[in-house]
């Protein structure tokens, strides 16, 4: 990040007592609540090979409307505008092909045999010639689709990734979630599909979230982020959840792919890595997928699932409907986590010590070129989070999202400090903590703490230590001279 240097202890206290609360300034109080009220491969459903991956559950408290004729069709022009579409009878090779594709869809087949024909017989056929549009990255979801014949291609902002053939099925997500479709799918021969319109495809689903709705419920209630929702706000984040089932190696998540959904994991573990590097592994009860929502950005990582994993997913829209205020609260604090896993000196911190940091930070709101950080402040004595916008100096950037200021100067306890300004890029959120609440928070200092964290990992791998609690082997290593 470049060392600015200077002297003057003084500046940093104007920012400290400058932290009024939110009545009287800027201050976000998004920080774990006192006490709770009542949290391209490509991915998606436009980039199939998807039939295999997904397993889509939808609990709909809304009443349903009346089953329309399945010979309805979408607005003309919005998908397969150059399609010759029939209702053309299926031959047997045709039913059977339709029925392993909807087999393989996880949620479909849970249906009823009587439920999924009348999928089937609801199906229309379209005709395309080689070269034709499906639909378009960003439009509007109105089928679901099962290729019968020939190869389409997926791109995504004009690059392919992936090539679709017989079996194959896609669409699915865009109509559960209200999202755009993810890719542009593009046949490269010619090609036949089945297409479902939006309303019957969603009333097959609904006829199976049931049996999946007290399942989902007993979760959610299970989560720490969902504890201050009300009943009735995790009643309305249930009718929207989908349910995602994904085998070990495939990936969820793309780093650099565009997002619009954000995910709760249900079971199983997955692995977040970074241009190829795990950073950390995540399980049961954690979330991602949030940043590119809030931030309108590609994915900053990609998420692998380690083993079977089950996700519970949810749109833009929806996520912001349900989870109103607290959604910016759940997104900082995971945009925290990720910044602490990327600081080379405060990833060696345990995940528990993580959070309690977390829960002690405090977030402000700085407008653009607005002083975040004072000339002649001593970086040793607090440190500093971008969560959102980034820093800059008058000679240019500074510092982008994620980013931490100030966790050698705390280790270390330099001298360090600003020589100029450093000041607020756009609309930009800042995380802070003093050096007392720091040491205060872990209880004691960093570089003893982190020595003893190492320490630690080499007695969980000894097999007399394996069913000691954390808590019981650091009283062990306080006894023991470090």
């Amino acid at each position: 990040m470049g060392s600015i240097c200077g002297k003057d202890k003084g500046a940093l206290k104007h920012v400290i007592e400058s932290r009024v609360p939110r009545s009287e300034s800027k201050k976000l109080s998004l920080g774990k609540p006192a006490q709770p009220t009542a949290t391209p491969t490509a991915k998606t459903d436009d980039l199939a090979d998807n039939s295999e991956q997904y397993d889509v559950n939808r609990k709909n408290v809304k009443k349903k409307g009346a089953v329309i004729d399945s010979r309805s069709e979408a607005p003309q022009g919005v998908e397969a505008r150059n399609a010759q579409v029939t209702d053309k009878p299926k031959t047997h090779w045709e039913v059977q092909m339709i029925t392993m594709a909807v087999h393989r869809h996880s949620v479909l087949a849970d249906l009823t045999e009587d439920a999924r024909e009348e999928v089937i017989n609801s199906m229309r056929f379209f005709l395309l010639n080689p070269n034709e549009i499906i639909f378009e990255q960003g439009g509007q979801a109105v089928h679901f689709f099962v290729v019968g014949s020939g190869s389409l291609e997926v791109l995504v902002n004009g690059a392919r990734v992936n090539v679709m053939k017989t079996g194959d099925s896609f669409g699915e997500l865009a109509l559960l979630h209200n999202t755009g479709r993810s890719a542009t799918i593009k046949t490269l021969e010619r090609c036949t599909l089945w297409g479902v319109d939006r309303k019957r495809f969603r009333e097959a689903v609904e006829k199976v979230n049931g049996r999946n709705y007290k399942e989902n419920k007993d979760f959610v209630n299970s989560v720490p982020i969902f504890d201050s929702m009300t009943v009735g706000e995790k009643e309305n984040l249930l009718a929207v959840v989908t349910t995602q089932k994904f085998q070990g190696g495939k990936k969820i998540v793309i780093e650099g792919e565009p997002g619009d959904l954000f995910y709760l994991i249900k079971e199983g573990i997955v692995s977040c890595s970074v241009k190829g590097a795990e950073i950390r592994k995540m399980e049961k009860g954690d979330h991602f997928g949030e940043q590119a929502l809030l931030y309108n950005t590609t994915r900053t990582a990609t998420v692998t699932a380690v083993d079977n994993v089950r996700v519970l997913s949810i749109g833009r829209e929806q996520l912001s409907e349900v989870l109103g205020t607290s959604l910016q609260r759940i997104i900082y604090r995971n945009t925290q986590r990720i910044a602490l896993d990327k600081s080379e000196v405060l990833s060696k911190l345990t995940l528990d010590q993580k959070e309690k940091l977390i829960d002690r930070i405090q977030i402000t709101n700085y407008t653009d070129g607005e002083v975040v950080i004072p000339a002649q402040t001593l970086l040793r004595t607090g440190l500093y989070i971008v969560l959102k916008g980034g820093l800059r100096v008058e000679a240019g950037p500074y510092a982008e999202m994620f980013a931490v200021i100030g966790e050698r100067a705390i280790t270390e306890s330099t001298e360090e400090v600003t020589e100029v300004n450093i000041m607020a890029s756009g609309d930009t959120d800042v995380a802070y903590i003093t050096k007392a609440e720091f040491e205060e928070t872990l209880g004691g200092d960093i570089t003893k703490i982190s020595t003893k964290n190492e320490a630690l990992a080499v007695l969980k791998k000894v097999s007399l230590f394996r069913g000691f609690s954390t808590d019981r082997l650091y009283q062990l290593l306080s006894v023991s001279p470090m």
